[in-house]
């Protein structure tokens, strides 16, 4: 669907730490989406597993999801 509406950009995980560790399956899906996808392809990891993941060389773009406190606590 990307590719067919020419979309820039291709996110294909977002917050699944659960693959990170998952080399050898992540990088045979990354080569199955480029070979329909011709746009960059982005990650999106967990704030604190930037370096988790040893197949970020596969990708174009990283995302980090990071949920910070804004305000002072009210307790």
């Amino acid at each position: 669907m990307a590719e067919a509406l020419g979309c820039e950009m291709f996110c294909f995980a977002c917050e699944m730490n659960g693959m990170y560790r998952q080399s050898v399956h992540c990088r045979e899906s990354v080569k199955k989406i480029r070979d329909i996808y011709h746009g960059m392809l982005m990650i999106d990891l967990n704030h604190g597993d930037e370096f988790e993941p040893d197949w970020l060389d596969c990708v174009d773009i990283l995302g980090i999801s990071a949920y910070y406190q804004v305000t002072a606590s009210r307790c």
